[in-house]
């Protein structure tokens, strides 16, 4: 088993701004790999505050949860997919709810 060195990321003068949830953190990690792929670099400049991670810690930290079997395929997918769009699931729709409104028999 592969042995996992933690090094604190270095902090800057900006005070750091923790997340407020997970979701927060999740679409902040989908906008910066979005930015990423865009051609955006992230380099450590001044600004008036910082982030407690980096966004390869967020995805570090769900391929963890996939290998320990914590989250599935469909778990990853539905976060990708809702990260993407930058909003989140719309939770009045729940199990045969989405399946009447899918095939056309609902509200």
């Amino acid at each position: 088993m592969p042995r996992f060195r933690f090094v604190p990321k270095p902090q800057g003068d900006a005070p750091v701004k923790p997340f407020a949830d997970a979701a927060e953190a999740w679409f902040w990690f989908a906008r910066a790999v979005k930015a990423r792929r865009d051609g955006a670099r992230f380099a450590g400049g001044p600004g008036s505050w910082q982030r407690p991670c980096d966004p390869d810690d967020i995805r570090r930290a769900l391929v963890a949860l996939y290998r320990r079997c914590a989250v599935d395929t469909i778990h990853v997918a539905t976060l990708v997919r809702f990260g993407a769009a930058e909003r989140p699931p719309d939770i009045s729709l729940r199990g045969g709810d989405r399946l009447r409104r899918a095939v056309g028999r609902g509200n």
